[in-house]
């Protein structure tokens, strides 16, 4: 796991693209609307806010080379401290908050 930096931007938005598309080959909605924060920030502009405020991270598989390595994002997560009533039922806001 590493943070990640907005150098990782594109790859984020495409493996939540991707995801999207996952998702909807299963036959679910999730992820298929592209909500505000609270804020009024769009899904694009959320992760750029979450990479720049040190939320987002990077799991990633390192390939090491006999002249250097580099890492392959695999997956992301990003950290928030309270939940989005958009996203989010009231139950399950209740839930977490017990559990902190």
């Amino acid at each position: 796991m590493r943070p990640a930096t907005l150098d990782d931007l594109d790859i984020i938005k495409r493996m939540i693209s991707d995801a999207k598309a996952w998702l909807k080959d299963l036959g679910t909605d999730q992820w298929s609307t592209d909500w505000p924060d609270p804020h009024g920030r769009t899904r694009s502009d959320r992760v750029r806010h979450a990479i720049e405020n040190g939320k987002t991270w990077l799991a990633v598989h390192v390939l090491a080379h006999r002249i250097g390595s580099h890492d392959i994002p695999v997956a992301t997560v990003t950290l928030e401290e309270a939940a989005n009533p958009v996203v989010w039922a009231e139950t399950e806001m209740a839930r977490s908050r017990r559990s902190t």
